[in-house]
């Protein structure tokens, strides 16, 4: 894995100096035992299965190559002593042949090691200092072109040495704009700033570098993606115009969707809304935005629905929230349509008394798989029952128009739906986008519940909300309009029918390539930056530990004494190499 990367502090690299020490173990290896080799990481792999030639064992360690992924030292122990053939009573040996980084030991609750089996650990490096980048990022989760942001970065000292006169730089696709020379103290982290204006849209390859001074070069670079857009335009249709904007339908969409300029769409946001209203539709071009959402709209003429049901199906996104001024028999006979419309529920009554504050609904269920409602099943992020509603549609018909409730109330009923309609996709919610039915909109749920709406129905991947930052070996969900992927080096992947890509085993820049082969975005991937901990065990701490697991197996041999020159190596079993190829390291998702 990643750690056997680094230097050993005995002047060489840890794997190739595992290499060697594995060759001598064979070289001594008396004539009439079998051999096994493992390579392990994250997971354990069999690299040559028990047998009775030294040579094939030689030539299977050669070939290995160090990746850049995690480790979990006592799963590889675990399925080496399930290679032993049990029903034998020869002696059976483990030989563990790594760096012992500490950070590779999970808890030992579901491991029990055979007590016929026993344990040679061998170290490959002693202790070694090593400072590294854990962090980069910017301080906006979106950018603009033309506009000035920061670009930051943390390198953190993971020992008690200090390096003197480090030169840290950033690059931004490829051309150096930051450059500083400082000494980093032992076990402090230093935080460094650098100031870019992206001159246009696109997708940009941000580095963070310094110089290769320690043991571990692999840290000394991390990456960041930057997509700079600009604002999404939104167009928000208010059903009971006024010329007092508080007393819009849609003021509450307007400061969620850009709390900086409350609509105005000059502040550094997503999405740009205009209000307009119904009548105003006639003459606006749809194409020009990339949602549309409904207030409390009392009926669409129906030239107006023609061209709102083909924006749909072209890929525009729409969200519905209703209200008083909803009128049922047309929503129903021109809207929903039989299910084939552009409204995704036949609506049935209106239900609740906004009077009556002590009666109300809450959201008690909702599809954690969801895009949109995915996000709360983490309760730091909002908890979607919270929000009262006191007034609300009920509604059927969903079968007919495929479809589906996303959130439901207490009682089981409905309270968010959503639809997919040629390329594009709805959403809509029984009761209203302002306070006159609920209190949501004064929630702090309703912000990230209104943009995860709208980055769903817009088609807008988790990277443009400001996830775009991945560890080694993490899917990463891909904008459905990808086809492939363009991995760091050139190579380019087919993205399946899963819309999920997995295949992010080394670090860098990765970039979305749609059917045209352009660029749609891009997103990073680094190791985990627990990785930049090169602290170890030493051989009897891991004996111990392992060795503290001991268990007898059903139907187990006896247990083997240690090492002595009274074993009778012609009947040794096997000696099992274990190459470990590297350490674990966290889940770490950081937002860009």
């Amino acid at each position: 894995s990643c750690s056997m990367r680094a230097e050993n502090g005995m002047g060489a690299v840890r794997i190739d100096y595992a290499k060697e020490r594995a060759a001598e173990i064979l070289e001594n290896l008396g004539e009439g035992n079998l051999v096994g080799v493992m390579e392990f990481s994250q997971e354990p792999r069999i690299v040559l299965p028990l047998s009775d030639d030294p040579a094939a064992a030689k030539s299977a360690i050669s070939a290995i190559k160090p990746n850049y992924d995690p480790t979990n030292f006592l799963a590889a122990v675990d399925a080496a002593q399930k290679e032993f053939d049990w029903d034998s009573k020869r002696p059976k040996e483990i030989v563990l042949i790594s760096d012992l980084q500490k950070t590779g030991f999970a808890e030992t609750a579901d491991f029990k090691l055979n007590s016929a089996v026993n344990l040679r650990v061998v170290a490959v490096s002693d202790d070694v200092a090593n400072y590294g980048f854990t962090d980069v990022g910017s301080d906006s989760s979106f950018h603009q072109p033309g506009k000035q942001y920061h670009l930051l970065g943390n390198l953190q000292n993971f020992s008690n040495k200090e390096f003197p006169e480090v030169s840290v730089e950033t690059f931004v696709e490829g051309k150096r704009i930051f450059a500083s020379t400082v000494d980093v103290k032992p076990e402090i982290s230093r935080a460094f700033e650098a100031q870019y204006h992206f001159p246009a849209t696109g997708s940009y390859r941000v580095e963070f570098r310094v110089d290769a001074k320690d043991a571990f070069e692999t840290d000394n670079v991390r990456y960041h993606a930057v997509d700079v857009r600009r604002p999404v335009k939104v167009l928000c249709v208010n059903g009971t115009p006024t010329t007092v904007r508080y007393l819009r339908e849609t003021i509450y969409l307007e400061v969620a969707l850009n709390p900086a300029e409350m609509g105005e769409g000059k502040g550094d946001t997503i999405f740009s809304p205009r209000v307009v209203d119904p009548e105003d539709l006639q003459s606006i071009n749809l194409s020009d935005y990339a949602a549309i959402v409904f207030a409390n709209v009392r009926s669409l003429r129906s030239d107006v629905i023609e061209r709102v049901d083909a924006y749909v199906r072209r890929g525009g996104g729409l969200i519905w929230f209703l209200g008083d001024e909803v009128s049922i028999p047309r929503y129903n006979e021109y809207l929903y349509a039989k299910g084939s419309g552009v409204f995704p529920a036949m609506l049935v009554k209106e239900e609740g008394d906004t009077t009556d504050i002590e009666n109300y609904w809450t959201v008690s269920d909702f599809d954690e798989d969801h895009f949109i409602t995915g996000l709360f099943t983490d309760p730091t992020k909002g908890d979607l029952s919270v929000a009262r509603y006191y007034r609300r549609f009920d509604i059927g018909g969903l079968e007919e128009a495929e479809a589906r409730a996303i959130m439901h109330f207490s009682d089981g009923r409905p309270a968010v739906v959503e639809k997919k309609l040629g390329e594009g996709r709805i959403i809509m919610a029984t009761s209203t986008a302002d306070e006159a039915w609920t209190d949501l909109p004064r929630r702090k749920i309703f912000l990230p519940f209104i943009h995860r709406c709208m980055l769903y129905v817009t088609n807008m991947s988790d990277e443009q909300s400001g996830s775009n930052g991945f560890l080694v070996g993490e899917s990463v969900r891909l904008d459905d309009k990808a086809v492939s992927v363009e991995k760091p080096g050139g190579a380019t992947s087919d993205v399946g029918d899963t819309g999920v890509f997995s295949d992010t085993d080394v670090p860098g820049i990765y970039r979305q390539i749609d059917k045209r082969g352009k660029t749609i975005s891009a997103f990073s991937v680094n190791i985990d930056p627990v990785e930049s901990d090169l602290s170890q065990y030493t051989a009897k701490d891991i004996r111990s530990i392992i060795l503290g697991t001991r268990a007898r197996i059903p139907g187990g041999g006896q247990q083997a004494g240690p090492t002595s020159n009274r074993e009778i190596w012609a009947y040794l079993l096997i000696a099992l190499l274990l190459l470990l190829l590297g350490e674990v390291w966290l889940a770490n998702h950081t937002p860009a």
